[in-house]
């Protein structure tokens, strides 16, 4: 019946969600207002999402503008400083264990942001927030949401790197050594050296061997 297909796709747009994967909260506002329609498991790798002029999904109710979502994830870190990078067409807002680290909840085309934050080693609470909506300056409005982050080398990694590639060209060099020319030659067979020796004091006369002249 139509009741029980709708309320099959309902129940289709909410899932639990493990905490050490991306919790997709999606609201078919602009400002993360109200309750969620749709919670959905967006996975464990970077966010990557380019919708275009498309809607998240349409069967959960929310359009293709003017809609807005919160990621949250636990993450494993090691110790270290991360360059965390956020590209997308419109507003975001992102935040390490509940707190503030870049804020461009305003109105802008397609940009890319970055900002390296300290980490220490365990588990880091990593929450993303999106919105999108057609600006008056954009002829074409687009919604993509992304982003990434990267272990920053420290000093002591990056003056190791170039005596590490020294020793890499060593090896190599080691491998791909010519052959010492001055190793012994295999001797030549008798009448070969007979007639070479000839040649060398006789240039241009030709000496017979073994019944022929050369």
């Amino acid at each position: 019946t139509k009741e029980s297909v709708s309320q099959k796709g309902v129940s289709n747009c909410f899932v639990s969600v493990a905490p050490d994967r991306w919790k997709g909260e999606y609201f078919n506002n602009k400002n993360l207002q109200g309750s969620p329609s749709m919670v959905r498991d967006d996975g464990n790798g970077f966010i990557n999402f380019n919708w275009s002029k498309r809607s998240p999904s349409e069967g959960c109710g929310i359009g293709a503008d003017n809609f807005s979502v919160r990621w949250t994830r636990t993450v494993r870190f090691d110790s270290g400083t991360y360059r965390f990078t956020v590209r997308g067409d419109e507003g975001f807002r992102l935040y390490v264990d509940d707190m503030l680290k870049l804020n461009g909840w305003y109105g802008q085309s397609f940009t890319t942001h970055t900002i390296n934050i300290p980490l220490t080693s365990g588990n880091h609470t990593i929450k993303m927030e999106y919105y999108e909506k057609t600006e008056s300056y954009e002829k074409y409005g687009v919604a993509i949401a992304e982003l990434s982050w990267q272990a920053i080398p420290t000093p002591e990694q990056l003056t190791a790197q170039p005596s590490q590639q020294k020793e890499s060209i060593k090896d190599q060099n080691r491998v791909q050594q010519p052959k010492d020319i001055s190793e012994p030659q295999p001797a030549m067979p008798a009448p070969q050296a007979k007639l070479t020796k000839a040649m060398q004091k006789n240039p241009g006369v030709l000496i017979k061997l073994n019944g022929i002249y050369r």
